[in-house]
């Protein structure tokens, strides 16, 4: 049996204005979001929890298999990359190795988190990346 593994995404979107860059939406966006996770699908719920909107603004690049080493000079303050996770900005340093969505309990089994609710954006990732 071969367990799943995880890989580094990074993820630039196209903001509607510079003005969005400021808005508190989408502020931890306007850099990039690092991400490790099991596909670009896993990723973007990750993305999705970072935001207080359920939508997520187009996609502009995904580099998958990021190389850390071109962050070093301009970005500090990075999570944990090899932990499954958003680790720029350093969301994974607040919910440790173990994702789980926002607001859900420290819980060891995850079928007590709520499903994904049908037909929204995600559906149209997961049907994209498949």
């Amino acid at each position: 049996m071969m367990l799943p593994t995880v890989r580094r995404f990074w993820f630039e979107f196209d903001l509607p204005s510079p003005e969005s860059q400021r808005d508190p939406t989408f502020a931890c966006l306007s850099l990039g979001v690092g991400v490790t996770g099991f596909d670009v699908a896993d990723c973007l719920w990750m993305i999705r929890d970072l935001l207080p909107t359920l939508s997520v603004p187009p996609i502009r690049t995904v580099t998958p298999d990021v190389s850390l080493a071109k962050f070093a000079p301009r970005v500090l303050g990075l999570g944990v990359p090899v932990w499954r996770g958003v680790w720029f900005p350093p969301d994974n340093l607040r919910t440790s190795g173990v994702w789980r969505p926002w607001g859900a309990p420290r819980a060891i089994n995850p079928s007590i988190w709520a499903p994904n609710p049908p037909g929204t954006w995600a559906d149209d990732f997961a049907a994209v990346c498949a």
